[in-house]
């Protein structure tokens, strides 16, 4: 994927990042897509972001389900040890079970409990005293709607905001409780550009985890099945998610069109995919490596050979906790070889 450094969202984030502000007129947007254990890739791409120092260059972060979750952590801060979450925490059938077909295969309880609040704790703190804002889509029932949910009062809030926004009908049971019904933010916005967009972006850079390649259509098994499960719920919401896959595969010729905007908006794909429900914590780290290795080459233009990127060795729990208690956060960090 070659793009030039004078892509104007390349630029802006280059120029924001030498002054060390946002003062320039512009309202540049960070979209992360989400899709199950797919957003170990866009996980992987926000480590880059963290490591090449365009961390605070955002006026929002916006994302659905995983996206949602991997923007949270991002602001957080400590990227590396959060990607761990994927091939270390959601392998488990604690989070993604068959056997639990009748009441729900997907556990967010253990996902945004156990994983969330305490594997892979979020610095609930950092995200809600953010300077830039988190901005979690969620799809509404009575109207059929995505709605952004920002501005979060308390931790219980944003877990709510998250839990609503992952809430994926096919392997969910009812829906979620977001000050109301709702579930899976990105059943009828597919492309998270779009949420920035549509909150008044000027240059949006994306952060895809779908791999370039044929989109699949509103009548394939996988659509099919997701139509099943949003018709059980409401019938309502059928014909806006079919309008809305048809609108993705259009967004996606739209947005390859590098720079062809104004709204400005840089789409970093992967060159290699992985499944929503994928299970293989040697499949998930290996994709994100050529993820990480992706966005790392479009945002610093690097062209050379002889790269390739490795995981960190980081402290989780209590180790971790002392060394923050400290102020030494992250200082045994270790790259793997």
């Amino acid at each position: 994927m070659a793009v030039r450094l004078d892509h104007p969202v390349c630029r802006v984030l280059r120029e924001r990042r030498a002054r060390g502000d946002r003062s320039d007129g512009y309202k540049v947007g960070l979209a992360v897509q989400g899709g199950g254990m797919r957003g170990v890739l866009s996980g992987a791409m926000l480590t880059a972001l963290e490591d090449l120092g365009f961390g605070a260059v955002f006026d929002g972060v916006y994302g659905a389900s995983s996206g949602a979750l991997n923007g949270a952590y991002f602001l957080a801060g400590g990227s590396w040890r959060n990607l761990a979450a994927y091939y270390d925490d959601l392998v488990s059938a604690e989070f993604l079970s068959v056997r639990r077909w009748r009441t729900g295969m997907m556990s967010l309880d253990y996902a945004l409990g156990e994983v969330l609040c305490r594997r892979k704790p979020l610095d609930f703190a950092a995200v809600l005293g953010s300077a830039t804002p988190l901005h979690v889509a969620i799809t509404r029932l009575d109207p059929p709607a995505t709605e952004l949910r920002h501005g979060f009062g308390d931790a219980a809030e944003l877990v709510a905001a998250l839990r609503a926004s992952s809430w994926l009908p096919v392997v969910s049971r009812g829906v979620a409780d977001c000050s109301g019904p709702a579930i899976d933010g990105a059943m009828l916005t597919i492309h998270p550009y779009r949420l920035a967009v549509g909150d008044g972006c000027t240059h949006v850079l994306s952060l895809s985890s779908r791999r370039p390649g044929p989109v699949p259509g509103p009548y394939s098994p996988v659509e099919l099945a997701v139509t099943a499960a949003l018709a059980a719920l409401d019938r309502r919401l059928v014909r806006p998610r079919c309008r809305a896959v048809r609108e993705y595969r259009r967004d996606r010729a739209m947005v390859a069109a590098a720079g062809a905007g104004p709204p400005y908006v840089l789409d970093v794909l992967p060159p290699q995919g992985v499944a929503s429900f994928e299970r293989r914590p040697g499949a998930l780290l290996a994709a994100a490596r050529q993820a990480y290795e992706q966005a790392y080459r479009v945002l610093s233009g690097y062209r050379g050979e002889g790269f390739a990127t490795v995981p960190r060795f980081v402290p989780v729990g209590e180790v971790a906790d002392a060394e923050a208690a400290e102020g030494r956060s992250g200082g045994a960090a270790r790259e793997a070889s």
